[in-house]
């Protein structure tokens, strides 16, 4: 069921490039007789596997623990959010289900349970117009950091899917 997701992103993504091209063409008085037929891509293009993406996923984690761009142990459940945002018909149930999900495939150092419960509820709205409960009389560094922590994540994960699919 997770490859719906992909599939549909995939699909707005074309429609919305189509949408631009017309646009343009309207403006430019430039519209062709007959409208272009959109390329057809395979299912294995467009959607890997449920496997294959936890698989991209826990690579993508990785390499930020590489890079160090995970500062606190509470970072991960930026990382947990943003998944099942980008994954709503298979989340993590809870932090609980993520971090035992991170051990599973051998994520060096995970977080304890308690410390990404302590911040569960502490982001509202879907991304990217997340707000942090806990910001309050903080600066809007933590907020741009944690931002661009999940960034950083959703592009590897790009990176890693890219990557696997070439393969």
């Amino acid at each position: 069921m997770r490859t719906a997701t992909l599939s549909l992103n995939q699909l707005a993504i074309q429609f919305i490039e189509i949408l631009r091209n017309l646009i343009a063409m309207v403006l430019r008085n430039d519209l062709p007789e007959q409208l272009p037929a959109p390329t057809a891509t395979t299912e294995q293009e467009v959607a890997p596997t449920p496997q294959a993406l936890e698989h991209c996923a826990a690579e993508a984690i990785r390499r930020l623990q590489q890079q160090k761009k995970i500062r606190y142990k509470y970072d991960y459940i930026w990382l947990m959010q943003a998944y099942n945002e980008l994954q709503p018909e298979m989340p993590f149930a809870s932090p609980r289900d993520f971090v035992h999900w991170l051990r599973r495939q051998k994520v060096q150092d995970p977080p304890s349970e308690s410390q990404l419960y302590r911040h569960y509820f502490h982001q509202e709205q879907k991304f990217p117009d997340w707000h942090f409960k806990d910001d309050k009389g903080k600066t809007m560094k933590e907020r741009d950091r944690r931002m661009s922590l999940v960034e950083s994540f959703f592009r590897l994960l790009g990176q890693e899917t890219q990557m696997r699919q070439e393969k």
